[in-house]
């Protein structure tokens, strides 16, 4: 009988050209072109930024739950979130970038001193009235910078000035900031636990902060910035001083403008659990990422731009120290590859030297086709190759 290659196929999305699952399926596709015979694993895969809902679905039996919720400028958007059963817990997973994603606004209509996270906020109060016991919250890619101030009006809190008026949600408005109250009426479960999985480690403030580092993305003018970074001071010392968490120490606080932050102050507020870690790591945890790289012959991974960024906590990286501590081969199938200090059996580019950027994202599909094609059919060479050497030494 002749052996048939178990390869996992867990590409993360080229941003701009093809979603996680594209990928996936047109690594497939060009596999099933080489007519070796293989067994595909599929396992589309997500740091925590947009696709990461449809990762998990692609993966686990759950399903998607639509809900219209505020947009980042005010605006109604139709959001949605997944449902899981894992280990006998319901579960939510959740993007931030759903209902407050940057690719949601134009870039002549972005507007980041009133954009808010407040549409997250009302997809966590739907996945509570839902019974879940545990949101993954994905926090990649969002267009604000609020410092999650919007998030914890939409899930009950109230922030008052001096005078005890609620604040508009201007991000400058947080320089009023006297007190926060918590709904004292809103259910929350005692259980509730919540895992924010993060792309970046930056923190809330300074020179590595949300506003420095990610604001200018979303539409922050250099003259902006201190005048924000001001704003989101006085929210971090009103959220220690009521709370008892001072955010700015935690790494990972800066990550989707802030909403880490605002996570932090409804955790604190409500005394439920909450985790901060890789979103790689989170979501390869509850996909069973672990156990299918075991279970393989060989690994294909994927994405956009490998470069030095990827082993810091992206996907790619990921699976391939994943790989490489199971003894694992691992082929990743990128659109361009810089330095980046990775082990990979193989690294195929699908853009040659000829051809421009915007061509590459059109015929996105077929070059990885071709790409997958070329990748396996040279592995498997390789693989034939040391077998007879082997059988001729015995």
């Amino acid at each position: 009988m002749e052996n048939v290659t178990r390869i996992l196929i867990c590409p993360q999305e080229f941003k701009g050209s093809l979603s996680a699952a594209d990928v996936a399926k047109e690594i497939v596709a060009g596999l099933y072109k080489t007519q070796i015979p293989f067994e595909e694993i599929i396992m589309p895969f997500s740091d925590g930024g947009p696709g990461t809902v449809d990762s998990f679905l692609a993966v686990k039996n759950g399903k998607s739950i639509t809900v219209n919720v505020c947009g980042p400028q005010g605006e109604d958007v139709t959001a949605t979130y997944a449902l899981f059963e894992i280990d006998g817990k319901k579960v939510a997973v959740i993007e931030a970038a759903a209902a407050c994603g940057l690719v949601l606004t134009h870039n002549d209509k972005r507007n980041p001193l009133e954009a808010s996270s407040y549409g997250v906020g009302e997809l966590m109060a739907h996945a509570i009235d839902n019974g879940v016991s545990e949101v993954l919250i994905g926090v990649g890619g969002t267009g604000t910078n609020d410092g999650g101030a919007g998030l914890v009006k939409a899930l009950g809190m109230k922030l008052l000035d001096e005078n005890e008026d609620e604040l508009n949600s201007s991000i400058l408005e947080l320089t009023r900031l006297k007190t926060i109250t918590k709904d004292e009426e809103g259910f929350v479960p005692e259980d509730l636990k919540i895992l924010v999985a993060v792309d970046v480690r930056n923190k809330l403030l300074g020179g590595e902060g949300a506003t420095r580092i990610f604001g200018p993305q979303k539409g922050v003018l250099d003259w902006q910035v201190p005048a924000i970074d001001n704003a989101l001071a006085q929210w971090a010392y009103i959220i220690e001083q009521t709370f008892g968490v001072n955010v700015q120490a935690i790494e990972g606080s800066g990550a989707g403008g802030g909403i880490t932050s605002g996570l932090l102050a409804y955790a604190y507020a409500s005394q439920i659990d909450i985790t901060i870690d890789s979103g790689s790591e989170l979501i390869a945890d509850l996909m069973g990422l672990s156990d299918a790289v075991a279970n393989a012959d060989l690994i294909i991974t994927g994405e956009g731009t490998l470069d030095n960024q990827t082993q810091y906590g992206k996907c790619v990286g990921y699976v391939s120290l994943l790989a490489k501590e199971m003894g694992k081969p691992c082929i990743a199938i990128v659109g361009r590859e810089e330095e980046h200090g990775l082990d990979f059996f193989n690294v195929e580019v699908i853009r040659n030297k000829n051809m421009s950027l915007e061509e590459s994202m059109s015929r996105g599909k077929d070059l990885v086709q071709v790409a997958a094609k070329r990748a396996f059919s040279s592995w498997s060479d390789d693989v034939e190759i040391r077998t007879k050497l082997q059988d001729s030494k015995l």
